[in-house]
């Protein structure tokens, strides 16, 4: 709760509006193009059909109440790794295609969703608390991250 009133504010501070215009996909951006394929990861099969791997974040059909199980907890480690490389991978392109203010949404974002599968995968939060979260947290600022 305490992770989405601090979202919330930042995300209030910054210009909603401006940044959902500048934050249009796009299939240059090498961090979108690096979760778009960990969603073909074959690593990652355990917790596939659980949460949305991909850019998309959208997962908010997936309610499974309950928390991961060992192999899930593994793929989840290794998901948020490989996201923090996916999204380190688009720095040039944010620098170049976005100004100040977005990239610090985008990464105050991003950071909040790397909390969210941090918890995910200590069991302290069930996959359909997290795709919620998740959802809220991307509707919050339309993008996905």
């Amino acid at each position: 709760m305490k992770t989405m009133r601090i979202a919330a504010l930042i995300i209030a501070v910054a210009s909603v509006h401006a940044f959902a215009e500048d934050a249009a996909p796009n299939a240059a951006d090498p961090t979108q193009r690096c979760f778009t394929g960990l969603a073909r990861d074959a690593r990652l099969e355990a917790i596939a059909d659980k949460i949305a791997l991909d850019y998309s974040g959208d997962s908010t059909s997936v309610l499974l109440q309950r928390y991961a199980g060992d192999d899930e907890r593994a793929a989840l480690r290794l998901w948020h790794g490989l996201r923090r490389q996916c999204f380190d991978a688009g720095e040039s392109f944010r620098r170049a295609a976005f100004g100040a203010q977005a990239r610090t949404v985008m990464q105050s974002a991003f950071m909040f969703q790397q909390v969210l599968v941090s918890r995910l995968q200590k069991g302290e939060m069930t996959y359909a608390e997290f795709n919620r979260r998740r959802a809220e947290l991307a509707a919050s600022y339309d993008s996905r991250i």
